[in-house]
Parts: structure tokens; sequence; C-alpha cells
């Protein structure tokens, strides 16, 4: 199922929620990490180099993102700087990164390669509010059960946001469709 959402700009603030959970995003040919945040998700080089400190990678923190490569069912993480001490250790190229050297990713030259794949993209604090625009306008995939959720929790508050809803290119009453079972999702929110 396609589901398209038109919402006013003030929506995306709801919409940033989602990627806390983790939404799906396409990959191809295995792109670095700062491949991947340039040319897939168009974000900023600035905005990566100053706003995007901490990083992981399937679980691991990432130094490099030159160097960190996408593969098939990958879970990337993204945060600002996060505060105190777990902040300070797992900020990329850190003072303290020496500090969790066993732990941190490091090249992944035997990945699998895909031409095409999917990876979760779990974004945190800031960048969730800041990049959900470009992210919910890009397409994302999403599970059913997170979907109808977060609308189950924020139908009341969202609901006066949204504009239109289009599934499978067909204009949807909003009321009737936060009422109905949803199946397996590729959504686009496009925030005006």
């Amino acid at each position: 199922m396609n589901i398209h959402i038109i919402t006013s700009k003030s929506g995306v603030s709801f919409f940033s929620f989602l990627l806390n959970y983790g939404v799906g995003v396409k990959i191809y040919d295995n792109p670095s990490v700062k491949k991947f945040l340039l040319k897939d998700l168009k974000i900023d080089e600035d905005y990566i180099s100053n706003r995007i400190q901490t990083l992981f990678l399937n679980s691991k923190p990432i130094d490099n993102i030159d160097n960190a490569f996408l593969e098939n069912g990958a879970t990337l993480a993204l945060s600002a700087a996060m505060p105190g001490t777990a902040g300070a250790l797992f900020r990329k190229k850190g003072r303290y990164a020496a500090m969790r050297k066993q732990i941190t990713y490091t090249d992944n030259i035997d990945i699998k390669k895909n031409k095409e794949g999917k990876i979760i993209l779990k974004l945190f604090n800031m960048p969730a509010k800041e990049l959900a625009g470009i992210i919910f306008e890009r397409g994302v995939l999403i599970e059913k059960e997170t979907l109808s959720l977060f609308l189950k929790n924020y139908n009341q508050r969202i609901t006066p946001h949204i504009k239109e809803i289009h599934s499978d290119c067909k204009k949807k009453d909003k009321t009737i469709f936060f009422n109905r079972n949803l199946k397996a999702i590729n959504l686009k929110v496009t925030f005006s």
C-alpha cells in the first residue's frame, strides 16, 4: 500500500516521532554512510559535519563515515550531541573515542554486495525534527504496526494538520482512513 499524506509544515513535529522508532529506507549499491547522507538523503555536508555528532551502525559507534558501508538489513542511527558522559564517549572522533575501541565500528569490506536493499534509519533529538521533512518527502517504508500505533496515539493532535491523504493514488477521507486496519506501507509525507 502506498500512502501519501499532505500536511501543513506544523505537522512535521508529529512525524519526527516516527523516526525514533525507525523507518525503512531503500539503498543502492552499498553506499558509504557519508554518500548515503549526502547523495541519497540530500543532507547538507555542513549539517552532517557539525550537527550530526553521534552515529551508530548496527549498534556500533562510527568515527569515519567515509569507511562505513551500508548493507541490506543494517540499522543506522543518527543523533546530535548527546549530553553527559555517554555523549562525550560516543561522539564521532571525540577525545574519548580510544576508550571504546573494542566496540567501535570498523571497515566492513567483506559486506555482501547488493544492487538494492533496505536499511532501518533512526534519528533522535534535533536531527529527527530538523530532517523529518527531507526524509518523509523522499518516502519511507514503515511497518503497519508502527504506523497504526502512531496514528492511534497522535490521531486527534495530528488530524488538524493533515490536508489530504492519498492511498494508492486515490484521495481518502482522513477520519475514515485513520480508523481502518493498515497493511505494509510505503509512506510519503509532504509538508506545505
